[in-house]
């Protein structure tokens, strides 16, 4: 009974892809398939992707000068932490007794040679290989991080358009009337809320509101500051540069590895973000009945303290969004998720401006 069982097993073939794209595309193109978690299952065949390097390599401890250059024979790899889950998926789908095969699916090039026999010599798995080159084509609908870019500037350029607009509506005589703005710059928010809102909940709705976002935003953004130049002129352009010069800054320090996106780091700021939205919502509806959070909004010591960490904790969201960015680009996610990923920029942005513009008006106002 017992050979006769092993017999009926029919043996299958694992094809490893290096991008979860691929393995999507794959599934759909041949057919037959079934999800099961993070891969693909026929009668036949297995598809799995390895989401770009799943393992690490490991510093030597200690080396001087002298000792380069390092050339090892073998250079030793760890598990990549925040692949982790992916890495034991695929270690364990190589070590099913029904697989007796495994099919390299991996892009074509050192880079991807190396990424498949990185997850084979981990596991240990001495099973049959063959090699499937996948057509170029089938990367064209994945994210890129230069296309995600393009479309940050675009949804960008949408809002300072719109924000021009209700600007001009506050400064068209000879005397500022930013009560002229504010039908504009309230349906703004309200329209901007709603695009917002189904965008978090439906990334793939990202293409066509994003750019609905961004123009509702910027009829908000113009007409409130607006209202803030006419009691403090000079203030927009500072809190313009102040953004800008953050984004550039913390750009530069996330490509040059001065900050990292640990998962700690991301915990931390997180709970941080949604400390601040709390305070915000109980001071918000505290002002319904007469009893606001005292302090934070003055500009008093302990309110400008409170601008300062909240700008701080702003800026450091882009440092979350940049780290999606591109571990989403890595993994060659849908083409949607770079309007997903460039939304998701221009609202740390929005907030970081507001704060901005906040912290220099309580500022101003000691004055």
């Amino acid at each position: 009974m017992t050979i006769s069982r092993q017999r009926s097993i029919q043996s299958k073939e694992l094809v490893i892809t290096e991008k979860p794209s691929v393995a999507s595309d794959l599934a759909k193109a041949i057919g037959g398939f079934t999800r099961r978690g993070d891969h693909y299952e026929s009668d036949t065949h297995l598809i799995a992707a390895a989401a770009g390097h799943l393992l690490d390599s490991v510093r030597p401890k200690t080396w001087a000068l002298t000792d380069l250059p390092l050339l090892p024979e073998e250079v030793e790899k760890k598990p990549n932490r925040r692949q982790a889950r992916q890495l034991a998926g695929l270690v364990g789908l190589l070590g099913r007794d029904d697989v007796g095969g495994v099919i390299n699916a991996c892009d074509a090039g050192r880079e991807g040679e190396l990424i498949f026999w990185e997850i084979m010599g981990h596991a240990g798995c001495q099973k049959p290989v063959r090699r499937l080159w996948p057509a170029e084509q089938s990367l064209v609908g994945t994210m890129t991080i230069n296309g995600t870019a393009q479309k940050t500037m675009f949804l960008l350029l949408l809002a300072m358009g719109s924000a021009c607009f209700t600007w001009s509506k506050t400064f068209t005589g000879l005397e500022a009337n930013p009560a002229a703005a504010m039908p504009w710059a309230c349906g703004g928010a309200i329209i901007g809320l709603i695009a917002g809102l189904v965008i978090c909940f439906k990334h793939t709705w990202a293409p066509a509101l994003a750019p609905v976002y961004a123009l509702a935003e910027g009829l908000f953004l113009g007409g409130v500051s607006a209202s803030f130049e006419a009691q403090y002129p000079g203030i927009v352009i500072q809190s313009v540069g102040g953004t800008f010069g953050t984004l550039a800054g913390l750009l530069l320090a996330y490509q040059s590895g001065l900050i990292k996106a640990t998962e700690n780091f991301k915990l931390g700021i997180v709970a941080a973000t949604g400390g601040i939205c709390l305070v915000y919502l109980i001071s918000l509806i505290g002002s319904f009945f007469g009893f606001p959070i005292p302090y934070i909004h003055s500009a008093g010591p302990i309110g400008i303290g409170f601008s300062l960490v909240v700008v701080v904790i702003a800026a450091l969201n882009l440092v979350l969004d940049f780290d999606f960015i591109e571990q989403a680009a890595e993994r060659g996610a849908p083409k949607y998720l770079e309007w997903y990923g460039a939304f998701a920029l221009m609202v740390t942005l929005v907030w970081l401006y507001m704060e901005i513009l906040r912290l220099l008006s309580k500022l101003r106002s000691r004055n």
